[in-house]
């Protein structure tokens, strides 16, 4: 699926279009470089700290995105040669994580997954550095994949194949104490990267030569995180724009520094609903089981995700923000025994919490 969109404007008001099309087989696979690419370390240091976030030194120039896993590394232990005595190295110490939420020019804030005593100005941190890696194979024939990223990815500390399947749960759940780890999560909707938290860090369609068929031979995936518009993307020029009408049937387009254009779903979407919060362009989107949070830039970025305190069959999705000042709040309405119940979630530091439940 693909979120297709664009602008108009009406007075004062900025109205976001969202226009969701079936393109099902026009989506480009992703690449083993793409997925390298995303994770590849970079270093840099910790500015300050501002409330309970802290700022890096880092912005998109340096390929970051939100959802970035950093490692807040310690002195380490150093490697010394038994007979020269020779220093050759430190055996690096991870004392904290931080995953990027936001980013500004010259500079990203983050939150700490974990313990954040320890984190100071002035400590190096490195993007997908030295974390734990566990490859959770809910498909059973991802090993080849496991292997690729294994070599591909050798920043990472990855657990072999057999021992990550044989403590793998029978679906994903959070891992407690452990915010060092990172999770790849391989099923049938494709490969998911997520924290310890199970909070979405990238997601992607199987790269080409490890593509499996499900029914009637389609493809097992579909792409999460290729960016698709106008006539040179895949499938030609099956692009288009959706905006709101006002009564007097007119609509005025305008440029607020986005351009319209069109990316893909990681899988099966029925409702979104998308906010411009001045400068990022967020969607929030359901599957009917699961809410999930993306930044909108050339290529859907997850932000936050998650259904708890949802109960019943999702129906809708809904952004509200009571005054510039107050959080972003999602509304999620489901049908519940027969009678519709509704959450309310407020999004903080790009997580979901649930703020309301039982709204009737």
């Amino acid at each position: 699926m693909r979120l297709i969109y664009c602008f108009a404007a009406r007075g004062t008001h900025v109205i976001a279009g969202i226009l969701l099309a079936f393109f099902m087989g026009d989506a480009a696979m992703a690449s083993m470089d793409d997925i390298v690419e995303d994770l590849r370390p970079v270093d840099g240091y910790v500015v300050m700290q501002k409330g309970s976030a802290f700022i890096i030194d880092l912005d998109a120039r340096h390929g970051i995105a939100p959802g970035d896993l950093f490692s807040v590394l310690g002195p380490g232990e150093p490697v010394i040669h038994p007979v020269t005595r020779k220093v050759l190295g430190k055996l690096e110490q991870v004392k904290a994580v931080l995953k990027v939420f936001r980013i500004k020019d010259g500079f990203s804030f983050a939150r700490p997954l974990g313990r954040a005593a320890d984190i100071e100005p002035g400590d190096p941190i490195r993007r997908f550095g030295s974390l734990t890696a566990l490859f959770w194979d809910y498909t059973g024939n991802k090993r080849g994949l496991f292997e690729r990223l294994r070599k591909r990815l050798p920043a990472l500390n990855w657990e072999d194949y057999e021992t990550a399947q044989n403590g793998r749960p029978p679906e994903p759940v959070p891992l407690t104490g452990l915010p060092d780890t990172v999770l790849f999560i391989a099923d049938a909707g494709g490969l998911q990267v997520r924290d310890a938290e199970l909070s979405p860090v990238r997601r992607y369609d199987y790269p080409d030569y490890s593509v499996t068929s499900g029914p009637a031979g389609e493809p097992a995936g579909k792409t999460a995180a290729a960016a698709e518009s106008g006539p040179g993307a895949a499938g030609g020029s099956k692009t288009a724009a959706a905006v709101e009408y006002d009564p007097s049937g007119s609509a005025v387009s305008a440029d607020y520094g986005y351009r319209p254009g069109a990316v893909s779903f990681p899988g099966t979407v029925i409702m979104a609903d998308m906010i411009d919060t001045g400068g990022r362009l967020l969607v929030a989107a359901t599957d009917g089981k699961k809410i999930d949070i993306f930044a909108v830039n050339e290529r859907l970025t997850p932000v936050a995700g998650g259904g708890a305190g949802i109960r019943g069959r999702i129906l809708a999705v809904k952004w509200w923000r009571p005054s510039p000042d107050r959080p972003l709040y999602v509304a999620v309405t489901a049908w519940v025994e027969q009678r519709v119940d509704s959450t309310v979630f407020s999004l903080e530091n790009d997580r979901l919490i649930a703020v309301a439940s039982g709204i009737g």
